[in-house]
């Protein structure tokens, strides 16, 4: 089997982790075969979460694999400290609000109807007075419609 490059930090941070362990050359090249082709961070993050859950002084490579996989399947949050941006959210709005205005008149007249139906109030006349929240609740019901 032939070797295949392994970022030097992740070869460095098995041997700090697990400075107990004995490697065969098979087996080092069997964990640098399996690992190299994922990003460093990815593999980086799920040694030390292996290591962090570990039960033996010896690391895994079925349970590492598990976590590079795992964590490949959270979807990726590109919203800064947890907030969404407020560009988005505002042109989100204004389309929505614009969807609204360009509906015809009857079918526009059923969503107020389904909107006081579901949430139990009125809308304003103008839906340039609507707040944002009926703006964005009444879109999705007009999607019903």
């Amino acid at each position: 089997m032939k070797a295949t490059n392994l970022d030097e930090s992740v070869v460095g941070l098995v041997r700090e982790l697990w400075p107990e362990a004995k490697w065969t050359e098979a087996i080092r090249q069997e964990w640098r075969a399996r690992l190299a082709p994922y990003p460093s961070n990815r593999v980086t993050r799920a040694l030390r979460d292996s290591y962090a859950e570990a039960s033996s002084r010896y690391p895994r490579l079925d349970d590492v694999m598990s976590r590079i996989r795992a964590n490949a399947s959270v979807p990726r949050n590109d919203w800064k400290d947890g907030q969404p941006d407020m560009r988005d959210i505002e042109r989100d709005h204004k389309l929505a609000r614009q969807k609204i205005k360009d509906a015809p008149p009857e079918k526009m007249h059923r969503l107020v109807n389904l909107y006081r139906e579901r949430v139990g109030t009125m809308l304003p006349e103008n839906v340039d007075e609507w707040k944002r929240n009926q703006v964005m609740i009444a879109v999705a019901l007009y999607e019903i419609l």
